[in-house]
């Protein structure tokens, strides 16, 4: 009877509508700026800064280095097991792309398979004090001739790599590397290097070559494993003009694994906390993942 009264007489938590309100936002639109969800709820910057900062604390909302939006976490909503995945990975990897940056100046692409391209989820181009070109969330790379696409292609099991080359197989643009038997030759490469690195004729944008398109840019990248595969890949990118390929590779392919590596551990630890123990349903909720033994991504002794 008490309690029922107590009911009765309380008020709404006006701080905690508040919240509720930024995540239904956070939920809606996406990808979100702080201006754009003081405009949509109406809340005060300074308020919203102080949500944000609560939601972030509690892995509820993460702040993409891209472009500075908020973006929802994994347990707002109801993404598809793929969407869970893609942002538990952005969520544990940006800490890292920032340490990783810091270190070695030039800055880290985070790129995951999207059907017969890779596309960006996250980038520290903004975090590097040189000038670089920047790009979108959802930016596409070349399968065959990114180097990320190439440390994907690599090491994702022989199944799907059949598929993902014969379905680019019947481009015509593709030729060259299919007739020559180049694909094969440079995916045993990538294996024996240790990582993909950029084909010397592509400039950067998807469909077109160096020719007519040049970003000045070279690359290097690793895939980051997990237990049941391949999250997606991790490159350093770099001014082509200013440091050939194997100087990079020596001074920070360790530093490019070992980020890796802990993304790959970070992720293992969130997706453990999110499962309802082995042999549930729980435990397969990832289905974006490819099988790879071992996981590449992993930090090597």
């Amino acid at each position: 009877m008490g309690a029922a009264v107590a009911l009765r007489s309380a008020k709404p938590v006006r701080a905690l509508k508040r919240g509720i309100l930024v995540m239904r936002a956070l939920d809606t639109h996406g990808a979100i700026s702080l201006e754009e969800l003081n405009r949509c709820t109406g809340i005060a910057k300074a308020t919203l800064s102080r949500i944000l900062l609560t939601l972030k604390s509690e892995n509820l909302a993460t702040q993409r280095i891209a472009d500075k939006k908020w973006v929802a976490g994994p347990s707002i909503g109801t993404p598809s097991p793929e969407g869970i995945a893609r942002k538990l990975l952005v969520q544990v990897a940006i800490p890292e792309l920032t340490k990783l940056c810091r270190k070695v100046i030039w800055p880290s692409d985070l790129a995951v398979r999207s059907g017969l391209c890779m596309v960006l989820v996250e980038t520290s181009r903004p975090e590097t004090p040189l000038m670089f070109n920047k790009l979108s969330v959802g930016f596409q790379a070349d399968f065959l001739l990114s180097a990320t696409g190439r440390a994907y292609l690599a090491y994702c099991p022989e199944a799907e790599r059949r598929e993902i080359l014969d379905e680019l197989g019947k481009r015509p643009r593709y030729d060259f590397l299919f007739k020559s038997g180049q694909m094969t030759a440079v995916l045993e490469s990538v294996r024996e290097r240790g990582y993909g690195y950029r084909d010397s004729r592509w400039g950067g944008r998807i469909g077109t070559f160096r020719t007519e398109y040049d970003d000045g840019l070279d690359a290097i990248a690793v895939p980051i494993g997990h237990d049941d595969g391949i999250l997606g890949c991790l490159n350093i990118t770099w001014i082509r003009s200013l440091l050939p390929q194997k100087e990079i590779v020596r001074r920070n392919l360790r530093d490019l694994k070992d980020a890796a590596g802990r993304i790959s551990t970070l992720f293992d630890h969130e997706t453990a906390a999110r499962t309802a123990g082995p042999g549930t349903a729980g435990e397969n909720w990832i289905r974006g993942a490819s099988p790879v033994t071992p996981p590449p991504g992993r930090a090597q002794p």
